[in-house]
């Protein structure tokens, strides 16, 4: 039993993890945005060949809609999903992102479902960044399935994730599993955001 709830005590930290990293690739998304349009705003502060350094407040200055929208969406997970996710969970967030296994659990879900990549081609920035809208309902979803069963297929390189909002519907009936509720919540939060971006027309 205490293996068991050891199991379970590091998905939950996972999970928060999964959400901090989902929160920064959209930072980067959006600042990646921010560069093609050649935003002098942030090409002064930024080196546009390395954006591993980032700043949500740089982004917040900028008014090309693809970005406001971006800090929106930065700025709910933080202080509607985030925020309440570590209070009810007690959770240390120094603590968390110096622990390897919560780490590795949860980049094992980041890396093998989110879309990402180091180098954008310009042209692509905007598909790129709904794409990442996409896949990380993905990620969220396959957290999901393994905090209600206890596996994950994600080292299974063969394995393509089935999600939907048919599937989704059907894992988490009859849940009442706060964490889970949560993740629900923030997968339907991403996809009306993925809605709002594919209508916003490049200019």
């Amino acid at each position: 039993m205490k293996n068991l709830d050891n199991e379970l005590e590091i998905i939950v930290k996972a999970g928060y993890w999964l959400i901090a990293r989902v929160q920064r690739e959209f930072i980067v998304s959006g600042m990646r945005i921010a560069l093609a349009k050649e935003l002098r705003d942030i090409k002064m502060l930024v080196d546009p060949e390395d954006i591993s350094v980032y700043d949500a407040e740089l982004l917040e200055t900028l008014k090309e809609p693809h970005v406001k929208l971006v800090c929106d969406l930065v700025n709910h997970i933080e202080d509607v999903v985030a925020r309440e996710y570590r209070i009810v969970n007690g959770l240390d967030q120094e603590e968390l992102f110096n622990n390897e296994l919560v780490a590795k659990s949860a980049n094992n879900l980041f890396e093998r479902f989110v879309f990402w990549r180091m180098k954008h081609r310009r042209r692509d920035r905007y598909i790129n960044f709904n794409q990442v809208l996409f896949t990380s309902q993905r990620a969220l979803y396959e957290w999901c399935k393994l905090r209600l069963t206890g596996e994950t297929r994600a080292l299974d390189m063969t394995y393509r994730c089935n999600y939907s909002a048919g599937r989704l519907k059907a894992l988490v009936a009859g849940c009442t599993d706060y964490n889970v509720l949560t993740m629900v919540e923030l997968i339907e939060y991403l996809k009306d955001q993925e809605a709002k971006s594919r209508s916003i027309v490049p200019k």
